[in-house]
């Protein structure tokens, strides 16, 4: 029971991380565009 409990805290690490990842990538284009026009 605890094993499974750790891969689950593990992949909710990771889809955490995921999310994060994405809404830097999301603001840093989002600065380009503001940049570049």
């Amino acid at each position: 029971m605890q094993q499974n409990t750790i891969i689950d805290s593990e992949q909710q690490d990771l889809k955490a991380k995921k999310r994060r990842a994405a809404q830097t990538a999301r603001l840093f284009t989002l600065q380009f565009q503001l940049i570049f026009r």
